[in-house]
């Protein structure tokens, strides 16, 4: 199963690691740089690289670059935490 992962918090962190740790098919992560309004914001960019993850910055999931990133990829799956 090809998963895509999307998150900036510590709890994504945390489930990130986990889905690592399990050998699971992670094709992509998207994160953000920084995060006014999340109080445990979390760059998981770090995370991914170690991992040999590929990393999506992104401000916008929703935007027209994000979604054509997300259709190349063609992820089984999407987690949003």
């Amino acid at each position: 199963m090809r998963i895509l992962f999307i998150g900036s918090v510590s709890l994504s962190a945390s489930l990130l690691t986990e889905l690592i740790n399990m050998n699971k098919n992670i094709i992509g992560v998207f994160t953000k740089n920084e995060s006014n309004f999340n109080s445990d914001f979390c760059n998981l960019k770090n995370i991914a690289n170690k991992a040999k993850i590929p990393t999506y910055m992104t401000q916008n999931i929703n935007g027209k670059e994000e979604i054509k990133i997300i259709k190349e990829l063609s992820p089984d799956i999407i987690f949003c935490f």
